[in-house]
């Protein structure tokens, strides 16, 4: 008997004969328009990393657990779905973050959403030492190109009085 359910299970296809399903444009865009405030992330170290724990520890690290939903997605990923663009914001802003001691790679999803983001992480990085007649937008900006892909800078020649380093975003 269980010779025949294991050949069964072996033999099962799970639909992937069938034929494709076509949606109507209008559930599509319904569906693209709910999660359209909606971060993925991926474990930098799966072995360590549970994905069902990270679902309810990333939130509330955050400080939006009971505004933010959480599930597992394909590819050993998790999607979080945010309120609002202001908190989803906020929290990539806020990054990087880390789960269980190792980090997390988070991106905001957008429709067809490509793996490949995942595998770079953005950091704010300080940097020293620049003379002060050196102190230009300009001049941090190529800095921070020089040492990734650079995103921002919050330096301002306007509202920097005192400079003991300048953070710069990078990829």
């Amino acid at each position: 008997m269980s010779d025949r359910i294991r050949k069964q299970l072996q033999e099962i296809t799970l639909g992937i004969e069938d034929d494709v399903v076509d949606l109507p444009h209008d559930i599509c865009a319904a569906a693209i328009e709910e999660n359209r405030y909606a971060l993925v992330g991926k474990p930098l170290n799966p072995r360590k990393q549970n994905l069902r724990e990270m679902l309810s520890a990333l939130p509330r690290l955050w400080g939006v657990a009971d505004e933010v939903a959480g599930r597992v997605i394909e590819h050993h990923r998790v999607q979080f779905l945010f309120p609002s663009e202001e908190s989803l914001l906020s929290v990539l802003r806020r990054g990087p973050w880390s789960f269980n001691e190792w980090m997390v790679s988070l991106q905001r999803w957008f429709p067809n959403h490509v793996d490949d983001g995942l595998e770079y992480m953005t950091f704010w990085i300080q940097v020293c030492g620049i003379p002060p007649q050196y102190l230009t937008q300009r001049v941090v900006t190529r800095i921070g190109h020089v040492l990734g892909q650079f995103i921002e800078t919050d330096f301002s020649v306007e509202g920097s009085h005192n400079v003991d380093y300048v953070r710069i975003h990078i990829l």
